[in-house]
């Protein structure tokens, strides 16, 4: 389903694997469509100094980052946000661990990046931006 709005969802990508990074941004953005702006951050401080300031919608997370791993990477991008941002994570991590604490502190979509189709990868995006849900 195309995006009914006329500006693209402000995607900040927060994931330190540089082909990870390009197949999930080729992905939210196949076949040039503008449903989606994505910005990269190759690690946690990146991404934080970009939540610091305004403009992104959604966060893409990794949860295997450099400073910080599992479900405490996500608090700590959770705590700078609170509620304010949806946080989607895509990661490598199936421990049932870091599933249970980031559902637990409310991330929106814990996707596997073995498991995520591109599909799936740009739904839990879009329907994480409250303004963007489709039925």
């Amino acid at each position: 389903m195309e995006n009914t709005s006329t500006s693209p969802i402000k995607v900040l990508l927060v994931e330190d694997n540089l082909e990870s990074a390009f197949l999930t941004r080729s992905h939210l953005e196949e076949n040039g469509n503008q449903v989606f702006h994505v910005e990269w951050s190759a690690n946690l401080t990146q991404g934080m100094s970009r939540l610091a300031k305004p403009g992104i919608d959604v966060v893409v997370l990794d949860l295997g980052l450099p400073e910080l791993n599992g479900h405490i990477c996500f608090r700590a991008i959770a705590s700078m946000v609170g509620r304010t941002l949806p946080i989607v994570i895509l990661t490598s991590d199936d421990r049932a661990i870091s599933r249970e604490r980031t559902v637990g502190f409310g991330t929106t979509r814990y996707l596997l990046k073995n498991q995520a189709s591109p599909a799936e990868i740009r739904q839990a995006v879009r329907d994480s931006v409250p303004s963007r849900k489709t039925t």
